[in-house]
């Protein structure tokens, strides 16, 4: 997410706590976008975690953190400097093999200029952390 844009900042500032904790063998990147190059690293993992700030929640006074599965799917290479988390699955796949991967979502209250979460999601992103937490150290 842009880091100068309130919740939308670090995936609704949830990769930053997580790669706080002491979590062996886990790799925690913090990007505005996906580029293809983060495709290589994923594929020797077992779990691929893909956190991201959403406006769609922003009515919501408790939100709920939303996870899904993602599978490969074939890139549209339209826009060849951003992926999605099923493209770069598909390219990892495509160099050894995809690992299994998520997407959580933390809903994002403002985005606007700022480098500070609001209330809302720092709520959110404190309940994530932990449900991430718990997704690595059972992957």
């Amino acid at each position: 997410g842009n880091h100068l844009r309130g919740d939308a900042a670090d995936g609704g500032g949830g990769a930053s706590p997580v790669a706080a904790r002491p979590l062996p063998g886990v790799g925690v990147w913090s990007v505005p976008q996906l580029p293809p190059e983060r495709a290589a690293p994923r594929a020797d993992g077992r779990l691929a975690v893909f956190v991201d700030a959403s406006l769609s929640h922003r009515d919501v006074t408790v939100p709920d953190i939303a996870t899904h599965d993602v599978t490969p799917a074939e890139p549209d290479w339209r826009m060849t400097h951003h992926a999605t988390p099923s493209s770069l699955l598909a390219l990892a796949a495509a160099l050894s093999s995809a690992p299994r991967a998520v997407v959580v979502t933390i809903p994002a209250a403002d985005t606007a200029l700022g480098t500070t979460l609001s209330p809302t999601t720092a709520t959110a992103v404190a309940r994530a952390v932990d449900h991430i937490v718990d997704l690595v150290t059972r992957a």
